[in-house]
């Protein structure tokens, strides 16, 4: 779809979670379209590197301007000053970016952890048929969850590991239930769509093999630019293609990476190497 540089103004923002806000923005432009798990690169205040955000909505704007709407939490400088800064301050920035998640007819279970939630929320708006979208969005206490309108509209099972709200235990929990309740021979098993923590990632690929379940992630990583040239999002890949297709016996496991912002940040599961996944980040 390509992408473009703009200038972004900041027009709303609303606190809606423990450190979590929503925030919108109007471009100085029209742009191109955008699909459910993209982002974009803002440059923020206090800090050099610009920062991604995914989507939780882009609007191209036709003959006017473009605009989007992202769910960002108070994590580091960068996004405690943009917590603070005025509205109709303007930040320049760059997208969409990336490969989103692929469009499927459903069913499609959503696994939402945290600030996770709003890509998923895009891809379910996005869905065929919205009567075969589930959501499943957890967190570890009540405070930490966003109690969006649109969620509210979604069939929808909400979790939190203290048991503050909804389901006591984690957002996988609640999928294993709803998984082993599905009668037998009741029709298509559903493809799993997971946002959140590299650890609910890695843990729902594991469930879709053991399930022998489609699971696609959208993976978190530093990406300094975005586009593909420093480099520094880099995510481990096993030794299979896009489709998942085990390389021949006999031929050497070479090291292999992907772009988190070129060749993602959404994956089919079976493409990462959980394992040197998790050995990078300890």
């Amino acid at each position: 779809m390509g992408w473009i540089r703009f200038r972004a103004e900041l027009r709303e923002r609303q606190a809606v979670a423990e450190r979590q806000h929503l925030a919108s923005f109007v471009l100085n432009c029209s742009a191109p379209g955008a699909s459910a798990g993209q982002f974009v690169q803002l440059n923020l205040p206090e800090v050099f590197w610009p920062r991604p955000f995914s989507l939780l909505d882009w609007d191209a704007g036709g003959a006017g301007p473009a605009s989007f709407r992202i769910l960002f939490s108070e994590a580091g400088r960068g996004t405690r000053a943009l917590a603070r800064l005025p509205l109709g301050s303007r930040l320049e920035g760059h997208g969409p970016l990336g490969r989103g998640f692929p469009r499927l007819p459903g069913p499609l279970w959503m696994v939402a952890g945290g600030y996770g939630v709003a890509p998923l929320l895009y891809v379910s708006r996005g869905a065929s048929d919205p009567a075969r979208v589930r959501f499943f969005y957890g967190a570890t206490r009540a405070p930490l969850l966003w109690d969006s309108p649109e969620l509210a509209a979604l069939d929808s099972v909400i979790c939190t590991e203290d048991g503050s709200r909804g389901e006591r235990g984690t957002v996988l929990d609640a999928v294993r239930r709803a998984l082993d309740a599905i009668p037998a021979g009741a029709g298509p098993a559903p493809t799993l769509f997971a946002c959140g923590p590299m650890g609910l990632l890695a843990a729902t690929a594991a469930l879709a093999r053991e399930r022998a379940l489609e699971a696609y992630v959208s993976v978190e990583a530093p990406m300094p630019c975005g586009v593909g040239v420093c480099r520094g999002c880099a995510v481990p890949v096993a030794h299979a293609d896009p489709g998942g297709s085990p390389v021949p016996a006999g031929e050497p496991p070479a090291p292999t990476f992907a772009m988190a912002c070129e060749d993602g940040p959404a994956f089919d599961a079976r493409r990462i190497d959980w394992e040197r996944e998790a050995a990078c980040r300890t």
